[in-house]
């Protein structure tokens, strides 16, 4: 009796209109979706019991003609639902603004969760559009691994999606999930069936993205195409795709002028990053480095390919990669010349540097450098700067001996380097 009184005062609380009968006959009513004021002042719409596997709350239409959406006071989905709402068709368009989802709801910093189930077949196309952030996932009603829509999990200013993917045919439950930290908030998501079949590769704007379901980045992969800004990538799938996966970005970079660019890289689990095919960076949060950087000096007008290589392992899933370019400033090196050992009776021995453009053509002044050291005859020459924004310029460097007037060719160098072919044995 005491087991079962218990079940009858959990079922209360979760708002279901259960008829109580007392001893003395009078009926006792509870309201449903009453509203019960929680212990954080707010008040709880629709009294739910989250389920322990953080799954479905509330019934999904298994028709597919309604939403479920469910809302939470926390940006990452956690937490107490406080307020529960259907919505029709097969597309969803809010626009909250500066307002709240409910009434007596915050404006900011809050998340929610819709599900439907669908019956999709062939390529079908997706769109979206959201502030801030938003993911989408496939769930196969037959337990297959989950299908990545789209997922842009950050704060931004109102940005569109659109990506077609081939679906196997079958049942699906598809999940948005969505989250607004300050400021306007809005979000829209529709599908479509039947869609021509894209053609790949993807635009320069682009990153074609190959998914394995594998960690080893081996076998069939499936292939799209996303759109992320000013070359830089920043992905939280959560758990929503499940364990032991792995990716492989693509995308052509072309500089818009020369100079020293940071490559960042920060993973849940691991992301390598390779420039022209070269490994120039990698994070692994299992080998205890979760965010790097480097630092490489590119061509304003060049193109080089980007090449991203995430793996999953398990847990959560994110990454954040980023190239861009560092301030620009004033540096200076030297230069390190080498000329033919002198004997002693050479008296008047030196160097004579200009700035020279590409053909070896002096086009500043020229000044001159006296050789010293042992009898390598190692000159250097100090405070040589420009903009680090700009190429590093040519300096002609010639040598005399003696009272030679006849200036012999040493080379055509840039400040930094170190010349030892010149007759520096």
């Amino acid at each position: 009796m005491r087991k079962f009184a218990s079940i009858l005062a959990m079922l209360f609380v979760a708002g279901w209109g259960l008829t109580l009968v007392n001893c003395g006959g009078n009926p006792t009513q509870s309201k449903l979706n009453e509203r019960i004021v929680s212990t954080d002042g707010y008040p709880v719409d629709s009294v739910i019991v989250v389920p322990i596997d953080g799954g479905v709350i509330g019934p999904i239409d298994p028709y597919g003609s309604t939403w479920l959406g469910n809302y939470f006071h926390s940006t990452n989905l956690s937490g107490p639902v406080y307020h529960q709402e259907y919505y029709p068709g097969n597309s969803l368009s809010l626009n909250w603004g500066t307002g709240s989802f409910a009434a007596g709801h915050p404006q900011d910093k809050f998340s929610a969760r819709f599900e439907k189930t669908v019956y999709l077949s062939g390529w079908t196309e997706f769109k979206g559009a959201s502030d801030d952030g938003i993911r989408a996932f496939l769930y196969p009603i037959s337990g297959a691994r989950p299908i990545e829509i789209f997922t842009d999990w950050t704060e931004h200013s109102i940005k569109n999606y659109s990506v077609a993917k081939n679906i196997p045919a079958g049942q699906y439950r598809i999940v948005l999930e969505y989250y607004e930290n300050t400021g306007l908030a809005a979000l829209s998501f529709s599908y479509g069936n039947n869609t021509p079949e894209p053609v790949y590769g993807c635009s320069g704007d682009q990153w074609t993205v190959k998914r394995f379901n594998n960690i080893n980045m081996t076998g069939y992969a499936t292939t799209e195409c996303q759109n992320y800004p000013s070359n830089n990538v920043s992905v939280n799938w959560g758990q929503g795709l499940g364990d032991n996966w792995s990716a492989i970005w693509t995308k052509q970079f072309t500089p818009e002028q020369y100079g020293d660019y940071k490559f960042y890289a920060k993973a849940d689990d691991a992301l390598e990053v390779l420039l022209d095919g070269e490994s120039i960076v990698w994070s692994d949060l299992y080998r205890g480095v979760p965010n790097a950087e480097v630092t490489k000096r590119l061509n304003g007008g060049q193109t080089y390919t980007i090449t991203l290589k995430y793996k999953e392992y398990t847990g959560d899933a994110s990454f954040n990669f980023s190239v861009e370019l560092m301030n620009c400033g004033t540096v200076s090196a030297n230069i390190l010349t080498c000329v033919r050992p002198w004997s002693e009776t050479f008296q008047n021995r030196r160097v004579e540097i200009c700035p020279s453009n590409a053909n070896g053509q002096c086009i500043g002044k020229s000044f001159t450098r006296t050789s010293f050291g042992s009898n390598a005859g190692v000159t250097k020459i100090d405070g040589l700067s420009w903009n680090s924004c700009t190429p590093a310029p040519y300096y002609k460097v010639v040598r005399f001996q003696d009272n030679d007037p006849n200036a012999v060719w040493v080379g055509q160098l840039h400040p930094g380097d170190v010349r030892t072919s010149f007759w520096c044995d």
